[in-house]
């Protein structure tokens, strides 16, 4: 479904896990990445005990019947971190935290579930947050070739069957941090999802992204906002894939152009040590800059090989309907 898109150019914090940790920075080599993973534990730390104390005499009320699930209507994915084209990296990178001292960060997808009335309702009305779950996911990726596909945003689905150009693009598949999530989370209808599970379906489910030009509908829908002139060479397009049903039993992996992104100017000489694990350390550089306001620089799209930090923003989520949850981890084996 069609967002509103009012992009704000405000630096955006840095981005923690709920358990107040930066998200996932990616060594070299990637080492013991998953042990972020373990974290979802404390979630369900001894919290059955109480249904030992005669509490049971109450489930006979059918209380679950007026269970207040949220009903997931569409599904939005941004990108945000760093990008080496030339390198064909998707890269960690430096923030400046609330004390003034550089810190590392890590690369993430930020996924939102969003029920149907979310979309008729802004950021301050009441009950708002009632109408989605957001979490982070990390993108375990490898270089791709793929063009971008022009959505079709009068039909609300599927594409044009125009190619469009990218500079950059990259597959593999998300995982969820189980620590991030926001309340409505934990509140997901279970049988939108196959087996009742929402995790089991969407954790590790095929993704794409792939960077390029800003297309021209996404530049018809930003002429008009916040500082556009100023920061026009600094928007760009995010390419969003994931599996859809080719009505055959199989599916289709088209990269549409739901996001747009901002690349913000990045100083690769600011440079802050990682502890690595294993005794060892590794170097995390890019520093991205804000204005004395915090806002974000602009960086330049039109100078090549492009390296920046980048923050990506939706102008569609994918409605349920044209999806079949039940086969977005297909193409994924072996990844």
């Amino acid at each position: 479904m069609r967002t509103s898109l009012l992009f704000s150019l405000l630096a955006l914090p840095a981005c923690t896990t709920g358990g107040g940790s930066t998200a996932h920075v990616a060594g070299e080599t990637d080492a013991d990445t998953d042990t972020d993973t373990d974290t979802d534990t404390d979630t369900d730390t001894d919290t059955d005990t109480d249904t030992d104390t005669d509490t049971d005499t109450d489930t006979d009320t059918d209380t679950d019947t007026d269970a207040d699930y949220l009903e997931v209507a569409a599904l939005g994915f941004e990108y945000v971190g760093g990008w080496d084209q030339e390198a064909q990296l998707l890269e960690n990178y430096v923030y400046i935290d609330s004390a003034g001292d550089p810190q590392p960060g890590g690369p993430y997808v930020w996924v939102t579930l969003a029920s149907l009335d979310y979309f008729s309702m802004s950021s301050d009305t009441p009950g708002f947050e009632d109408e989605y779950c957001e979490f982070l996911a990390y993108f375990y990726h490898e270089p791709a070739e793929f063009s971008g596909m022009e959505f079709d945003w009068d039909a609300g689905k599927g594409g044009t069957g125009e190619e469009l150009e990218t500079w950059g693009a990259f597959e593999g598949y998300l995982e969820i941090d189980l620590t991030s999530f926001s309340y409505r989370c934990e509140e997901l209808d279970p049988d939108q999802f196959e087996d009742g599970d929402p995790i089991a379906t969407l954790d590790g489910m095929h993704f794409g992204l792939g960077f390029g030009p800003l297309t021209d509908h996404l530049f018809e829908t930003l002429k008009d906002g916040e500082d556009f002139d100023e920061y026009q060479d600094a928007y760009m397009t995010q390419y969003v894939a994931m599996n859809h049903p080719d009505g055959s039993g199989g599916f289709t992996f088209d990269a549409y152009d739901w996001n747009g992104a901002l690349l913000v100017d990045t100083d690769y000489d600011s440079c802050v040590d990682v502890d690595d694990g294993s005794g060892g350390t590794f170097e995390v550089c890019g520093e991205y800059q804000v204005t004395d306001d915090n806002y974000y620089v602009p960086g330049d799209t039109n100078i090549a090989p492009r390296r920046s930090y980048m923050v990506g923003f939706s102008a569609w989520l994918e409605d349920t309907p044209n999806l079949d949850l039940s086969i977005l981890k297909d193409g994924t084996a072996g990844m």
